[in-house]
């Protein structure tokens, strides 16, 4: 046994076990700490387990953060500008007689049964007569007659005496301002004395519309004063308009 204590070899191999051991209880120990969150005070007396002294992740690394909300911006839509409309204006299209003929009149005919209305109220001062000669007090004289002489005052309106197409519109020594309408089947109807024409050259006309005013008298009618002159053709020819009038002799 002496010699065993004085054996340098065995000392020698003591000490590398007692190494070794250390080295396995570290790695344990060092191992254990990996698994375990307690930590092992080695070098404490009566190695005290301290608890695990790792601090809570804050409260945002444990949650999911809220997105703020994204602001929106909202436009209201911008007042609609008022205007004041504008009226439109209608410039018509110039037009020929012959459109102008085409206008919304129903279609015309005339015959010896038709019937005028009267254009003006008065009564007749000058009868129509192309068979005998009749007296003109202006001019002073007897001679025939192709029309109807109808007393009148002053601007009074004259009316159409039926449904026509202004055929021609002109201005005589004799009848002055004077309007003669197509009023179907080659027929005509002319007013002469006229003041004021409120119609224009292939203008449909219908039964009753107002076609102008009584205007001076020429001086072949001065004595006769204001009147409307009125007289009916067909093909050219005079007719006595007092056979379509609801006219009485005296």
């Amino acid at each position: 046994m002496k010699n065993l204590w004085q054996n340098k070899t065995f000392w020698g191999i003591l000490m590398l076990a007692l190494v070794a051991v250390t080295a396995i209880t570290a790695t344990m120990i060092v191992s254990s700490n990996k698994d375990n969150p307690e930590i092992v005070d080695l070098d404490g007396p009566g190695n005290t387990v301290l608890e695990n002294t790792t601090a809570p992740l804050p409260e945002e690394a444990t949650t999911e953060k809220e997105h703020p909300v994204s602001s929106v911006t909202i436009t209201e839509p911008a007042p609609a500008e008022t205007t004041t409309p504008v009226p439109e204006t209608t410039v018509p299209a110039p037009t020929t007689p012959a459109a102008e003929a085409a206008a919304p009149v129903t279609a015309l005919h005339f015959n010896a049964d038709s019937t005028l209305v009267w254009p003006v109220n008065g009564r007749v001062i000058l009868e129509y007569n192309m068979d005998n000669t009749i007296y003109f007090p202006t001019l002073d004289q007897y001679k025939c007659n192709p029309a109807v002489v109808i007393q009148a005052d002053k601007n009074m309106e004259v009316r159409a005496a039926c449904s026509g197409i202004v055929a021609k519109i002109g201005s005589n020594e004799e009848i002055g301002n004077y309007v003669t309408l197509n009023i179907g089947d080659d027929y005509t109807l002319t007013y002469g004395q006229l003041g004021e024409i409120n119609l224009k050259s292939g203008q449909a006309v219908k039964s009753g519309d107002i076609i102008g005013t009584i205007g001076e008298p020429t001086a072949y009618y001065e004595k006769e004063g204001y009147n409307l002159y009125l007289e009916l053709q067909q093909k050219g020819k005079p007719v006595d308009p007092l056979d379509h009038l609801d006219y009485e002799t005296e």
